[in-house]
């Protein structure tokens, strides 16, 4: 895993909701995809503990989303390698679990930009759109 990681979500800001719809028990994206880590966004010591305990408490959040059987597939696939986003992919989640984890994940996404300053928001969005930040070589 990286540095700092959302372990199975991330801060990515994917526009769920706004894609075609998904099929009962498919979840496309929910925003999982791989997250910036802590030396690209320059996070202080304390940012990182706050990114953790948002981290942790999301991961709790998550866990009582899933049913024993999903939380035993996805534990199976990251052991086996798989990201813990991707790993959700393949977890057949109902609609309502599939509702509750786009709550959880917007929840996140507003809960991490809280802890951003202008300048490392500023940065995230380049990063979101692919392009290089300013004191990129």
């Amino acid at each position: 895993m990286t540095a700092i990681s959302l372990s199975t979500t991330a801060c990515q800001d994917q526009k769920v909701g706004t894609q075609s719809p998904e099929p009962p028990g498919q979840v496309q994206n929910l925003g999982m995809k791989e997250p910036p880590v802590s030396s690209d966004l320059d996070l202080s010591e304390e940012q990182k503990t706050q990114f953790k305990e948002i981290q942790k408490n999301t991961h709790s959040q998550v866990q009582s989303i899933l049913t024993q059987e999903q939380k035993e597939q996805l534990k199976t696939a990251t052991e086996q390698g798989k990201e813990p986003w991707v790993a959700m992919q393949g977890l057949n989640l109902s609609s309502d679990q599939t509702e509750k984890m786009r709550k959880l994940m917007q929840s996140q996404r507003e809960e991490l930009s809280n802890i951003l300053t202008a300048e490392q928001k500023q940065k995230l969005q380049q990063m979101r759109q692919g392009k290089p930040t300013s004191d990129a070589p």
